[in-house]
C-alpha cells in the first residue's frame, strides 16, 4: 500500500519547522523523535500538561490524517532542558515490505 506522504517524514518536517530541533532514532515499528528544544519553554514551565497535550494532539492529528495507523506517545521532560520523546509506531500492515 503506497502513501503520498509518509507519517514519519511529515512529523519530522513539522517538528523541525516548529523549531523543536528533533533528532530521530528508527526502530522496527517506526521512529522515536527526541526534541532538542522546547520553543514554548516559558509557557510550558507554567502549564506543561496543557502545552504537552496540545502538541501530542497535533502529532496524533497529523498521523490520523495520513492514515497509516500510527500510534503516538509522548514522554515529556522539563522544558528548560528539552529531551521530550515523541514515539511513533506504524501499524504493521502499513509498513513497507522488506526487500
Amino acid at each position: 500500500m503506497a502513501y503520498e506522504r509518509d507519517t514519519l517524514a511529515v512529523l519530522e518536517e513539522d517538528l523541525a519547522a516548529g523549531d523543536f530541533h528533533p533528532g530521530s532514532t528508527p526502530h522496527a515499528q517506526g521512529r522515536d523523535f527526541v526534541l532538542g528544544r522546547c520553543p514554548f519553554v516559558e509557557v510550558t514551565a507554567t502549564d506543561p500538561a496543557t502545552v504537552c497535550q496540545l502538541h501530542l494532539g497535533l502529532a496524533e492529528g497529523v498521523a490520523a490524517e495520513l492514515g497509516q495507523g500510527a500510534v503516538i506517545d509522548l514522554v515529556a521532560k522539563d522544558p528548560r532542558w528539552a529531551g521530550c520523546r515523541l514515539g511513533v509506531r506504524i501499524a504493521e500492515d502499513s509498513r513497507p515490505a522488506s526487500a
